[in-house]
């Protein structure tokens, strides 16, 4: 299952299996949700669990956030781990 905003870029995304009951997939996580800004940059990523919970994707973060300067320029980026504490990422 999956939406989109107005400019076609992904808010959600979720999974299921054939009785439509919540699966994770293989990269750890049910449901991701995705925030953008009005000139379409990537703001948040947040990943759950079938619990509805927060959890770490695969890399090892369960959320991130980003900042861009005016000129779109990427100044920040942020991971988190599923109890909302600053993480690396892995690689």
């Amino acid at each position: 299952e999956q939406h989109t905003n107005y400019h076609n870029n992904k808010t959600s995304e979720a999974y299921f299996n054939a009785e439509d009951i919540p699966v994770a997939i293989a990269e750890g996580y049910h449901k991701a949700e995705y925030t953008w800004d009005a000139d379409d940059h990537q703001l948040s990523e947040k990943y759950y669990g079938t619990d509805g919970n927060l959890t770490e994707c695969s890399e090892g973060y369960a959320s991130f956030l980003r900042e861009y300067d005016p000129n779109g320029n990427l100044v920040r980026e942020v991971y988190y781990d599923a109890n909302d504490r600053i993480t690396d990422v892995k690689t």
